[in-house]
């Protein structure tokens, strides 16, 4: 088949990538609001030194990103960095050893070397929207798998290790509200750390385990920016006593106000 006929195949998403409804439901509108991150992402590949050894628990050290180092194609965020090898699909059909193997090449614009890549940087630039003046920005990861170091505008905001649930940074000290923002994640795998055993040989991990995404390494979940008001609620504790006909809140509470009268909570009680 000639270029004029692929041409002819070829398939366009014209719409956003990854949508989603979001975190803020629309009651919370009025108090809280979102942005998301999802799309597109420069990546820099860090290699890891020939010196290292693995086995021995400690990770090598994560570079600081270059200049002109970053990849020439984006990465779509959220995907991990070695997505096209997550279920070893990558080499399969016609004229391979697996030719009837099911694939898995997800993205077919990611190079075939970002499957080896262990440590890297992803970045993003974006604007605090002006309604948010008088919030607290916070940075909302669903999840990233591997080591994860977060800098805004250069300076570190936070660190994280994990590869599946989700986590929060206040990033309100570190953010331009006017001006454009630089948002760097460093990661390494969580291979990286693992630890040789004299008994147990084919477990190192230092990690819990078991899942079918533990190679996964990169933002392969949403990413949001949050805006939330300068006093909120962060927890809620609901203890239900039957027998009493009775619910017992625990409310955790955040403020970063400098108004020192106390607060006055209101529920609406029902009969359960």
């Amino acid at each position: 088949m000639g270029m004029a006929g692929l041409k002819s195949q070829t398939v366009v998403f014209p719409r956003d990538f990854s949508p989603a409804e979001g975190l803020v439901t629309t009651q919370e509108k009025p108090f809280r609001d979102e942005v998301c991150l999802n799309g597109l992402w420069e990546l820099q590949c860090i290699p890891v030194p020939s010196s290292w050894k693995s086995g021995s628990g400690i990770a090598p050290e994560l570079s600081a990103p270059q200049p002109d180092k970053w990849e020439k194609v984006k990465i779509k965020i959220p995907s991990a960095i070695n997505v096209n090898d997550w279920g070893r699909g990558s080499n399969v059909g016609d004229g391979t050893q697996n030719p009837y193997a099911p694939g898995s090449v997800y993205f077919p614009s990611y190079p075939d070397y970002w499957k080896h890549i262990r440590m890297g940087w992803l970045r993003k630039n974006f604007r605090i929207p002006e309604e948010w003046t008088q919030k607290r920005v916070l940075l909302h990861f669903e999840a990233v798998a591997g080591d994860c170091i977060v800098l805004v505008n250069g300076r570190e905001a936070g660190h994280n290790f994990d590869s599946h649930l989700p986590f929060d940074m206040d990033i309100s000290d570190y953010i331009n509200r006017d001006a454009e923002n630089e948002l760097l994640v460093g990661v390494r795998h969580t291979k990286l750390f693992d630890k040789s055993h004299p008994v147990y040989k084919k477990m190192g991990a230092t990690y819990p385990t078991g899942s079918n995404t533990d190679d996964l390494i990169g933002i392969w979940q949403d990413v949001y920016l949050l805006g939330v008001p300068e006093v909120r609620i962060t927890d809620v504790f609901v203890q239900p006593w039957v027998d009493k006909n009775e619910l017992v809140l625990e409310v955790a509470m955040t403020n970063f106000q400098s108004l020192t009268e106390p607060y006055r909570w209101h529920f609406c009680r029902e009969t359960l």
